[in-house]
């Protein structure tokens, strides 16, 4: 009777499982959908909710407007509202684009590792308690590890995607279009088990590389040259930066408090814009009016810009 119904109990995991995997593919299509449907101004993002708080992009609890995406599910979530300030790397304009990042619907744990996880089972047996938690447990750690054993031959059979100079030729010669997809679905395995597990982010990683790959061909393409050397946010390749690109802005939730510029001859709002030189051009936006300007024109220095939350530029400070 106790191996029947452990039997029926991971029986009704394994469809869990299964039902999970499913709806979060399309929970993640249908939030990238809708992004990119307002980066192309098909709808308006005012009239949009996201976040824990299910509310638009500019809450009523004081949020300024920043957010930072799931790279899980895709939505949008409020930095405030989840606190993004306590994840040191997030808050660095300068390294969030390399952490990956899952919001706390998709985290819904503190997720420990396998061997932890062994270890409480391996207690609870001892202790000769059969629990229901048991079999979840028993099933959790099954999972995470078929799902090990799957990952590491193609993290082993791509790594070298990490180190070759010529990213665009590995891809184009290694990988097809199912493959990519073949790794996504992977990755979105793994970050639904809830085991702390370094190949989903190696995973992550792979994707990424994969993706800029992907952007760098379409701006070939279309201009007829060699791409910029700093790839752009992939837009429409299935990731997401957390930071604003080069270009100008994407969409105000999409947008950090500063932002780097390569371009020297790219005006800012500023009334007697200072052209500032250098090998990176600091900018700020304005929490009022959402216009950028230098960080130099406005008399910030980047610490000082860091350390702004609701930044106001000298044209509504006058008036206020």
């Amino acid at each position: 009777a106790v191996v029947s119904t452990q039997s029926t109990g991971e029986e009704s995991l394994r469809e869990s499982t299964a039902k999970e995997f499913t709806e979060m593919k399309q929970r993640r299509a249908a939030n990238m959908h809708r992004t990119e449907q307002e980066e192309r101004g098909v709808i308006n993002e005012d009239d949009n909710v996201y976040c824990i708080c299910r509310r638009g992009w500019n809450c009523t609890k004081g949020v300024d407007g920043a957010m930072t995406q799931c790279d899980l599910c895709y939505d949008w979530f409020h930095n405030k509202c989840v606190s993004i300030s306590k994840h040191k790397d997030l808050k660095n304009s300068e390294t969030m684009k390399d952490v990956k990042y899952l919001c706390p619907l998709c985290q819904r744990t503190k997720r420990p590792t396998v061997e932890q996880a062994l270890g409480l089972l391996i207690s609870l047996r001892q202790a000769g308690l059969s629990l229901p938690e048991g079999v979840a447990l028993n099933f959790l750690i099954e999972r995470g590890m078929e799902w090990q054993e799957k990952v590491r031959p193609l993290v082993n059979r791509y790594k070298n995607i990490f180190t070759v100079s010529d990213k665009q030729g590995y891809v184009d010669q290694h990988l097809s279009a199912k493959e990519r997809t073949q790794i996504e679905e992977l990755m979105i395995k793994g970050d639904l088990i809830e085991l702390s597990m370094d190949e989903t982010t190696t995973l992550w990683g792979l994707l990424n590389a994969i993706d800029e790959c992907v952007v760098r061909e379409q701006k070939l393409r279309k201009s007829g040259s060699r791409p910029p050397s700093k790839p752009a946010s992939p837009s429409g390749t299935g990731r997401r930066r957390k930071t604003p690109s080069d270009e100008r802005a994407i969409g105000t939730k999409k947008k950090r408090k500063e932002r780097q510029s390569h371009n020297t001859d790219e005006l800012c709002s500023f009334q007697t814009c200072l052209r500032p030189e250098g090998a990176q051009v600091g900018w700020i936006q304005c929490d009022l009016c959402e216009k950028w300007y230098h960080l130099e024109c406005v008399s910030l220095s980047p610490v000082e810009a860091e350390q702004i939350e609701d930044y106001t530029c000298p044209s509504h400070a006058s008036v206020d």
